[in-house]
């Protein structure tokens, strides 16, 4: 009886706050697309949402991999109607679903490939580059993540955070 207190205790002690932690830490990431049973049926978050970087860290990494990192755009316009986000990129558009709590995750395939520095041991002849945004619309702070992802580290790479406001009328709503 002792026994089974002492791992009830451990697992409220230690257990239950990592998994805290880590659902918190990880909130705005999004690891895959939201099935179409799922897409927001209420029609909750449509309309034209901004998507703003926030923050770019310079060197970064991934895995043993060393990345040197910048912000690609300052803001890139969202449109949400009928539960899909779309975004216009090179005169083409991209979609994905939202789901009823706000949360989605676009990628975006394009046929660029990474630079591998000539030091480096593995080559990257192989991979190319992948748009990725993701987060959540829903609540007063609404922010993601937008990852210029490599194949080859299942389209983890350069990370920037994210912040989304959803325009009044037509204007930001900054």
């Amino acid at each position: 009886m002792v026994q089974n207190q002492k791992k009830f205790l451990l697992f409220r002690l230690v257990v239950i706050p990592l998994l805290l932690i880590a659902l918190t830490g990880c909130s705005q990431q999004v690891r895959f697309a939201v099935p179409d049973q799922f897409r927001d049926q209420a029609n909750t978050y449509d309309g034209h949402w901004t998507a703003y970087t926030m923050e770019t860290v310079f060197n970064q990494k991934v895995g043993s991999w060393k990345l040197s990192c910048k912000s690609l755009f300052e803001q890139i316009p969202l449109n949400v109607r009928d539960g899909i986000l779309a975004v216009n990129l090179n005169e083409n558009e991209y979609a994905t679903n939202i789901s009823a709590n706000g949360r989605f995750r676009l990628e975006i395939p394009t046929s660029l490939k990474p630079d591998a520095s000539p030091a480096s041991v593995d080559n990257l002849t192989n991979a190319f580059i992948t748009l990725v945004l993701q987060g959540t619309l829903k609540g007063t702070d609404p922010e993601g993540r937008f990852i210029v992802g490599i194949s080859t580290f299942e389209n983890r790479g350069c990370t920037s955070r994210i912040r989304y406001l959803k325009s009044i009328d037509g204007n930001s709503a900054a």
